[in-house]
């Protein structure tokens, strides 16, 4: 039940074709880090507020990506780091 509410506020929404990501942070929180198991990977997840106007942006492994879906499939490593910069 915990995780079900983590997962809420993270906005960690898993969809047929991948982990969609809709961060919704409580405004306090500046930062946020959380490890979880998604289709055979481990996911190491921290999202972080920019304190800027720019959008919100997300990488996978340094690599950012395009939109806010996260195809666990695309990538070969058992373990990714997703860093997510959110905008306002």
């Amino acid at each position: 039940m915990l995780r079900i509410g983590v997962d809420g506020f993270l906005g960690l929404q898993p969809e047929l074709a991948g982990l969609r990501l809709v961060p919704r942070l409580p405004a306090a929180w500046p930062t946020v880090q959380v490890q979880r198991r998604f289709r055979g990977k481990t996911l190491h997840i921290d999202f972080r507020r920019n304190g800027t106007s720019a959008p919100t942006a997300f990488s996978v492994n340094g690599e950012r990506i395009d939109g806010n879906l996260v195809r666990v499939e695309d990538f070969a490593a058992d373990t990714l780091h997703i860093e997510g910069i959110l905008g306002p």
